[in-house]
This record gives structure tokens, C-alpha cells and sequence, in this order.
């Protein structure tokens, strides 16, 4: 009986849009299946690609109609003339100084049309100008947070900074045109981009950083017991297109930070991921910044260091009071391996059996076993010697940073920096290091902190202070 009911009321639906939207009427003719039967793939395939664009068509056709309605209704309400009092104005506060402005004497409404996923969309509004300033601006558009975007809408501006963070911007566009039936040149998706990326450069420049704040405490919440906060420092080479000054070649060093905020069993409670295209000291300024508010935010929260042996991670941990810090033990088995690469020997070999001793040594960070043994290493040849003083050198620069990586192993905390390993992957390597792509020192700033904030979940906010600020 339900399945009936439901079937009685697919016509009656249809019937009810082709009243609503007379002009729709023709599409919903077509929605029918082809004559005949029994139908072939060859007969129904082309049918259902057909009828699925053809629904599309007519659902994106309702979503503009009712969004404009609902826009010409309410939103056009937050800048409308008093009514009350004939001629009478009423004051709004300039964005950019505060002076009080008298927007509605003797101006009319202007139009702006905005491209949003249903089509385009109309709004009407006044235009304010400040005797203090000289500013000219739109009130209603500083309200919404859609001042000075590329004419696009909320959601599709969204969208095109999602696509254009994770593919190649004509790949962006030629997704957004299947998808959607949006056609949108490969420029204004690159501008959209570097517009929230300049944005969010602009934000960790002045030391704004509530949205990752924000983050943090919502998850600490979450957490049942004390927190720790692993933080980890690299360095990744990005393309560009002409060569910097002060390098070597065509390239340049991104330098990335990874935060992951964890309670006491090992759970992830948050993470972040901030990639800069700028001089070290800078960088490092910021990061300083960020830990310090996360100090200030979650007092009670331990601070853990992880790099892979540069001298700039370990300044910086001395500089911010890091006392908790680890030797990347990926990079301290790399030299290992290297010396049991040198060395030619079978299964049974005694030499075999020393390595394995080392190995253990600096597994349970046993600095001085494992250089005990090392010295009682006997090279057979130049590699192996070789192999070994590097290993013995990199021990003994790195000694206070080699930790118990057996015990942190068991209760599920950081032996290594993987998380700032996958991280550049993720904002550098996916997105400015694919095959032919060549960059400016601006496009890949602006371009890798759109994709940061895209992948820290805070692209609304940057999206928002992009707008108000172009």
C-alpha cells in the first residue's frame, strides 16, 4: 500500500513544480523513458545521463528562484530605509576607521549580480561613503562578508577554493564546469585563491590566530584526561619559475610546522598543519606566536618537539622553552642502515650480531651503549668506515634529543616526526610539487596557506576576512 501511495505521487509532483515554474514545463516533458521494450544498455544508458542533467537543470533553476526570493525578502531587510520616519537615515559604522556613516540621504539602490551554484542572483543595496576615510563601500555587502569577492556567492566561492587548493586550476575549472554547468575561467579561480591565501598570510602575520585557537579548546573538551601537544619542524623545496636570490637553483624551502593536540592514551583530538614561503626567522616568529597563545589557552598542556636533526628546530625549541624533545628516529635508523649497506656479511656473522646491538641501544635511547659498541665496531673498508663516523657524529651532535623510543612507542606517543612528514605532503607535495609546475614566490605563499586553512577547517573564516579586506 506505501509503495502505491508513493507512486501515485512521483506525477503529482511534477505536475506541482510545472505550476510553479511554468517555464519548466518543457523539461519535465522529457523526463520519460524511451518507447519500447525490453531496453538494451545501449537504449537506457544515454536515457539516464540525459535525465539526470535534465533534473539537475531543474533543480538548480527551484534553488535560484528560491533563493532570490528569500534574499529580496529578508536579506534586503538589513539595508532597508526606515519607514517609519519619512527621509529619515539611519547610521551604520565604516569597516575600515568607525566613523559613523549616513548611507540612505539621497541615494538610490544599486544592483549587484553574484554567481552563485543556483546561477546568478541579485542584490539591491545602498552605498555608504565616509568624510573621514574617503571610503566608498556597500553596508549591506560588509554585513553578509561578501565585499569585494570576484562576484561569487557563499558555497560556490567555497567550492572553487576547495577545488582550486586540491587540483590544477584549469583541472578546477573543468570539474566545476561538469559538475555544476558553471564555467569559470582558470584566472578567477587563481585569483579566488590567492585573494584567501594572501588573507591568511595576512592573519599569521599580526598574530591573529583565533580560528586554530578555537579549534583547540573546542577539542580539549573532548579529551578525558591530561593533554599533550606534539609539534614537529621541516623543511620541503618548492619549484619556482625564476631563480631567488641567495639559491642555489630554481628552487625555494617551505618551511612547515605540525600541531597535534592528544590526551594522555594517544587519541587525536586536533591537528594543524602551517606551510610559509619565507625566511626562517619570520617563520619561526609566528610559530613562536602560535605556540605561546596554545600555552596561554591550555596552561596545563605538555609540549612535545620533533625534527629531524637541522640546528634551526633545536634553536627554536631552546628559544620557546621546549624541554621535551625527540630525534626523528627515522632519520637516526637512515645513518644505521647506511653502515649495514656498507657492510657485506652473512646471516651467521658475528659483526651481524654487534649491529643488532646497536640498533637496540638506540632503540631504548641507550646513547652510551650504542657508541660503546660503535667503537668497537672494526671497518673492513673505506665505506664501512665512513658509514660508521657519520652514524657515530650523529649520535654524539644529537645525544640529548634520543629518547626511550621503545617505551614512548607503547604508549602511543610521537617517535618521530611522520606527522609533519605527511603534512607536507598533503599542503606542498599534492598541490605545488606535480609534474611540470613551475611557481612564483607569491602564487605558492598565497596558494599553500589557502590550502592549510583548507585542510585546518578554518577556509570560512579566511574566506570571510578575505572578502572584507579586498
Amino acid at each position: 500500500m506505501k509503495k502505491e501511495v508513493e507512486r501515485n505521487q512521483r506525477p503529482s509532483l511534477l505536475d506541482d513544480i510545472g505550476r510553479i515554474c511554468p517555464e519548466l514545463k518543457p523539461k519535465i516533458a522529457g523526463i520519460r523513458p524511451p518507447p519500447g521494450g525490453p531496453y538494451a544498455a545501449a537504449q537506457l544508458y544515454p536515457w539516464l545521463c540525459s535525465l539526470s542533467v535534465t533534473i539537475l537543470g531543474i533543480v538548480l533553476h527551484l534553488g535560484r528562484r528560491a533563493l532570490q526570493e528569500v534574499l529580496d525578502a529578508h536579506v534586503d531587510g538589513l539595508d532597508r530605509r526606515d519607514v517609519d520616519v519619512v527621509g529619515a537615515a539611519r547610521p551604520c559604522p565604516c569597516t575600515k576607521c568607525g566613523s559613523p556613516v549616513w548611507h540612505y540621504n539621497g541615494r538610490e539602490r544599486r544592483k549587484k549580480d553574484f554567481l552563485s551554484i543556483f546561477g546568478f542572483v541579485t542584490l539591491w543595496r545602498y552605498q555608504a561613503e565616509c568624510s573621514h576615510c574617503a571610503r566608498t563601500f556597500y553596508p549591506l555587502d560588509d554585513i553578509l562578508g561578501i565585499a569585494g569577492s570576484p562576484k561569487l556567492f557563499p558555497v560556490l566561492q567555497q567550492i572553487v577554493i576547495f577545488l582550486g587548493t586540491h587540483l590544477p586550476f584549469r583541472e578546477a575549472a573543468e570539474v566545476l564546469r561538469m559538475t555544476l554547468g558553471i564555467s569559470l575561467s582558470p584566472e578567477v579561480i587563481r585569483a579566488a585563491v590567492r585573494t584567501v591565501g594572501e588573507a591568511v598570510t595576512i592573519r599569521h602575520e599580526m598574530g591573529d590566530w583565533q580560528p586554530e585557537l578555537e579549534l583547540f579548546r573546542a577539542a580539549a573538551t573532548q579529551g578525558e584526561s591530561s593533554l599533550v601537544l606534539e609539534t614537529a619542524l621541516d623543511g620541503a623545496m618548492v619549484p619556482l619559475n625564476e631563480k631567488p636570490k641567495k639559491e642555489t637553483n630554481s628552487h625555494k624551502e617551505a618551511r612547515s610546522m605540525s600541531l597535534r593536540l592528544k590526551d594522555a592514551k594517544g587519541k587525536v583530538l586536533a591537528k594543524l598543519i602551517i606551510s610559509r614561503l619565507t625566511d626562517l626567522p619570520f617563520f619561526l616568529t609566528a610559530m613562536g606566536t602560535l605556540l605561546t597563545k596554545c600555552r596561554e589557552s591550555l596552561p596545563d598542556m605538555k609540549v612535545f618537539l620533533a625534527g629531524d636533526g637541522a640546528d634551526w628546530i633545536w634553536q627554536f625549541a631552546k628559544d620557546n622553552q621546549i624541554t621535551r624533545t625527540v630525534l626523528d628516529w627515522f632519520h637516526l635508523l637512515s645513518y644505521y642502515l647506511k653502515l649495514v649497506e656498507a657492510c657485506a656479511f652473512g646471516k651467521s656473522s658475528p659483526r651481524r650480531k654487534r649491529l643488532q646491538r646497536i640498533k637496540d641501544a638506540l632503540w631504548e635511547g641507550r646513547t652510551g651503549d650504542a657508541l660503546r659498541e660503535l667503537r668497537g665496531f672494526r671497518c673492513r673498508n673505506a665505506a664501512e668506515r665512513k658509514a660508521k663516523n657519520d652514524l657515530v657524529r650523529y649520535v654524539q651532535n644529537h645525544q640529548e634529543h634520543i629518547i626511550n623510543y621503545r617505551w614512548n612507542k607503547q604508549r602511543k606517543r610521537m617517535v618521530g616526526s611522520g606527522s609533519i612528514e605527511g603534512g607536507q605532503k598533503k599542503s606542498i607535495h599534492d598541490r605545488l610539487k606535480c609534474a611540470g609546475m613551475r611557481w612564483s614566490q607569491v602564487g605558492a605563499d598565497y596558494t599553500m596557506a589557502a590550502r592549510c586553512s583548507e585542510l585546518n577547517d578554518t577556509i570560512e573564516y579566511d574566506i570571510c576576512n578575505a572578502n572584507l579586506a579586498a
